[in-house]
């Protein structure tokens, strides 16, 4: 009997030291930072299937592109994209907008969205049962709000040939384009010369701006008035230099987002230089046309140098090029006819 005490009490010693073993355990546990365990996780998923349904299934997939490693292997790190409102032009710009000109604030939003894509825009344009005719390399200028080469929609619109144009990206950016004229080269190399052909070809370019920007109607006659005006008063040996002034002032307008082509005002220091005989760009060009082109290195096989008395009477039925004079002035050799020559004043 005292054998089988000894045992019981020996068995209750080692189950009480069991016990206290594990409340320190479950102590030292417990003052530990808690660790997810895997069967938690599988409770937190059966938990989430059960009150959402698909949708913790779906948040995964949602997620698996900025969780999965692996994607960051396969494919190249996305751009940061700009930050606009640090822009410091921003504040004004939106101040600007605000105070521009109707037609203006049209403009500017249609050229916004055509220059997100501007080939796109072209392309669909182009595919288009109200696409006028009209040069397809002009389009994109146009779709940009751009100036465009009024030469090359005067040269299309009388031109017989096939044009096969080809166009090879050497790399991001830069492409070299490559025009075959399969029947008359020299047809591409017609300019307007004159008053009429100018304002015919004013039409064609009109037409092709008003299926890109329909609100600018007003805009385009009133300048085809005021470009009028400039022929009727200006001498037609000078009809040039209104050329060259129409697209100076088309250049203006394209490079800023202020202006309308019916803002005459602001183009006073244009017509200055390239139409004033006080002007700048004019002066240059006098200067030009009173040296004989033989100085020049051209030559001037079979042409007589002296000047024509028929341009300078304003009757001379030839161009500059094609006269067998000189289109310059009798007195002093300027580019001016001798009844506008500044030496008789």
């Amino acid at each position: 009997m005292l054998d089988n005490y000894e045992n019981e009490q020996r068995v209750l010693h080692q189950e009480g030291a069991n016990q206290l073993q594990a409340r320190v355990r479950n102590e030292a546990e417990e003052r530990r930072p808690s660790r997810p365990r895997a069967a938690d996780f599988h409770e937190e998923e059966d938990e989430g299937e059960e009150g959402e349904g698909g949708d913790t299934g779906s948040r995964r997939e949602e997620g698996s592109d900025d969780e999965g490693p692996d994607d960051d292997e396969r494919g190249p790190a996305k751009r940061p994209r700009i930050d606009e409102s640090q822009f410091p032009w921003q504040p004004i710009r939106e101040i600007s907008r605000a105070i521009l000109h109707p037609e203006l604030q049209l403009t500017l939003e249609l050229v916004e969205n055509y220059t997100l894509d501007l080939k796109a825009a072209r392309r669909s344009l182009t595919n288009s049962p109200e696409c006028p005719e009209f040069p397809d390399e002009q389009w994109l200028a146009l779709l940009a709000g751009k100036a465009v080469n009024l030469d090359s929609v005067f040269a299309a619109d009388h031109s017989t040939s096939i044009n096969e144009v080809q166009t090879h990206e050497i790399s991001e950016g830069i492409a070299i384009r490559l025009s075959e004229n399969m029947s008359n080269p020299s047809e591409s190399k017609r300019v307007i010369s004159n008053a009429d052909e100018w304002t015919t070809t004013w039409y064609t370019y009109s037409q092709a701006v008003l299926v890109a920007f329909p609100h600018r109607s007003r805009e385009l006659a009133l300048y085809q008035q005021y470009m009028s005006s400039l022929f009727r008063t200006t001498a037609l040996p000078l009809h040039c230099r209104v050329f060259i002034l129409d697209r100076a002032i088309r250049n203006r307008v394209g490079r800023c987002r202020n202006i309308l082509l019916l803002d005459t005002d602001k183009f006073r220091d244009l017509e200055r230089s390239h139409i004033s005989p006080a002007g700048m760009a004019y002066q240059e060009f006098e200067e030009r046309r009173a040296v004989p082109k033989s100085k020049r290195g051209n030559g001037d096989r079979g042409r007589n140098l002296d000047a024509c008395r028929r341009w300078n009477a304003g009757v001379c039925p030839s161009t500059a090029g094609k006269c067998r004079y000189q289109h310059v002035c009798s007195g002093c050799k300027g580019g001016h006819p001798v009844s506008a020559c500044p030496s008789r004043v």
